[in-house]
């Protein structure tokens, strides 16, 4: 991957990879399980330690990773159900990380106040967010519309002028 650290990575050494390698997952899903591989036996992981309600990944990462959204238990039955092809898994996705090296990583938002004062103080967010997104959230505070038009603004000119002027 583009944000992984490849060959001189932490998956790479635990693995002895020769190729680039980013991610390690490890787990016990029926589907797709783990084992424990050593000169005389191949054990599936769910025999030595169990069945595990999560997905263990070790991720050597080296650029920041995109935003990940992952749906509730209740959704994920619920998409599951509607469309099996693109979600095959009636699980959802919670995240935990345990940093084994300096890592560095933003969680949640700023309070709506500030948030507030920096799209006033800041007129540059009106290139990537409409003025009319802009004005709601000052009546409702409800941050959904805003993320959504920065996430899906595709006009990368107009978002690295905002940067530009933000950071001044």
């Amino acid at each position: 991957y583009e944000w992984g650290k490849g060959e001189d990575g932490l998956v790479s050494k635990i693995t002895n990879a020769k190729d680039i390698c980013s991610e390690l997952w490890m787990g016990t899903h029926h589907l797709l399980p783990s084992f424990e591989i050593n000169e005389s036996s191949i054990t599936p992981l769910s025999d030595r330690i169990g069945n595990l309600p999560f997905l263990f990944k070790v991720l050597s990462v080296n650029k920041p990773l995109s935003i990940q959204a992952h749906p509730t238990k209740d959704v994920a039955v619920k998409l599951h159900s509607a469309d099996p092809a693109h979600y095959p898994d009636d699980n959802h996705k919670p995240e935990m990380c345990l940093a084994l090296s300096e890592f560095k990583c933003l969680i949640g938002f700023k309070k709506r106040e500030k948030i507030t004062k920096m799209l006033l103080k800041h007129p540059c967010f009106e290139l990537i967010i409409k003025k009319k997104t802009i004005t709601n959230f000052y009546k409702t505070k409800n941050l959904k519309q805003i993320i959504q038009e920065i996430i899906t603004n595709q006009d990368a000119a107009s978002i690295n002028k905002c940067i530009s002027e933000f950071i001044k």
